[in-house]
């Protein structure tokens, strides 16, 4: 309770009230030299006048300071943003900011509160990024609060403070909860693995939660080490059954463009590929082109068949895509990328590479979107570490 209270305490805000409160106490041991000067007979009738003038006047400069402190949102300003954004209800109403105040639990953290007009939490979250650049800010979470006056709560951190988005494991976070193909790029253990099981499990219990679809997981692992727990699942293919496991996606992906069947009635596969170029260097030239064609395919035709490919490597060099590495729509970059990588990957965005990155911290390019979002992956909890392996081992068929 005494941290929430903290929280709304503005120190910035109450040496402007003091600064004032001195100024004016200034003014009324004043007053009197300034009566004699005006001829102002001490106990007149004009005496009692100024006395009343200049005591409702501090006040009410006093009363009004205080409340643009409190509340100081420029209507107008606030009115624009949301018009440029373009959320509001059906009525064609934009949520208004009614307040802003500090986050206790969250370092730099900063809660805006807007009246939401009837727009629910979910609209807010179609909007994150046009919020996130209207207001500078990187959102880690939002709340709706029930009444009269219904509340939207979203909770941030200025991007002066905090140039990294948090990726979370949580339904409740929109951020990164869908992709459709994404290469995941970075050296040993600079968390792509951590970071792209998180990934898809977010994605899966997004689309179970809210697009009602079903999920099915099919796991190349080359190294037969970062997904070695589920190896007992029909869709795990370590080592050199790994090109099996592509093989089979790239079978589904033939067999639903052959039946021409809607796309809407087949569950999503996801088909994650773990070191890819080193799979490719195990394998003779023949295979090895024939495994790139079959990627290649994916790329280019498995989005319109409900076939998602997310490839991890540490290169994530165009010769290994056969000239199909544009069809991914995501790329994150973890950890210091070499000016090649970098150079390759993010050639119009070199000028936003300006952090350098830790372990767990990466550089997203997504189609459409004209910057570069720094990411922290967050360390997962043991419970959700549960999670992951729960969701993982159930989407990826019955045991072998």
């Amino acid at each position: 309770m005494f941290k929430k209270i903290l929280s709304k305490i503005n120190v910035f805000k109450i040496i402007i009230v003091e600064l004032y409160i001195v100024l004016a106490q200034l003014m009324w041991h004043l007053k009197e030299y300034l009566y004699t000067l005006a001829n102002i007979q001490i106990k007149s009738f004009s005496y009692y006048v100024y006395n009343t003038g200049i005591t409702v006047s501090l006040t009410a400069i006093l009363i009004a300071l205080i409340v643009k402190l409190k509340n100081p949102i420029n209507t107008k300003k606030e009115e624009k943003i949301m018009l440029d954004i373009g959320l509001k209800n059906r009525n064609s109403e934009i949520p208004k900011l009614k307040e802003t105040y500090n986050d206790p639990d969250k370092e730099n953290g900063v809660v805006y509160r807007f009246i939401s007009k009837n727009i629910p939490k979910s609209k807010f979250e179609e909007f994150t990024d046009e919020l996130e650049r209207a207001y500078d800010i990187n959102i880690y979470g939002m709340r709706e609060i029930p009444g009269k006056n219904k509340y939207i709560d979203i909770y941030c951190v200025p991007k002066i403070f905090d140039t990294l988005k948090e990726f979370r494991l949580s339904t409740e976070d929109k951020f990164m909860d869908n992709f459709i193909h994404e290469l995941v790029v970075g050296g040993t253990r600079s968390g792509k693995t951590f970071y792209a099981k998180g990934r898809i499990v977010k994605a899966a219990m997004n689309l179970e939660l809210n697009e009602n679809e079903e999920v099915e997981l099919f796991v190349a692992d080359y190294k037969n080490e970062d997904f070695i727990e589920f190896k007992n699942k029909a869709n795990y293919y370590g080592f050199n059954s790994s090109v099996d496991g592509i093989n089979k996606v790239y079978e589904i992906m033939n067999e639903r463009a052959k039946n021409g069947k809607d796309s809407s009635n087949y569950s999503t596969v996801i088909l994650l590929i773990d070191e890819y170029s080193t799979l490719l260097a195990s394998l003779k030239k023949d295979k090895a082109n024939e495994i790139k064609d079959n990627v290649a395919s994916l790329l280019r035709m498995g989005a319109s068949k409900k076939i998602k490919v997310i490839v991890i490597d540490q290169g994530g060099y165009s010769e290994l895509f056969q000239g199909a590495r544009l069809n991914f729509k995501s790329i994150i970059g973890f950890s210091q990328m070499s000016s090649s990588q970098i150079e390759m990957l993010f050639k119009d965005y070199k000028s936003q590479m300006k952090e350098i990155n830790k372990q767990g911290e990466a550089y997203l390019w997504e189609d459409g979107k004209p910057e570069l979002t720094r990411v922290r992956v967050i360390k997962y909890s043991e419970d959700e570490e549960k999670i992951i392996s729960n969701v993982i081992g159930s989407k990826m068929g019955k045991d072998k």
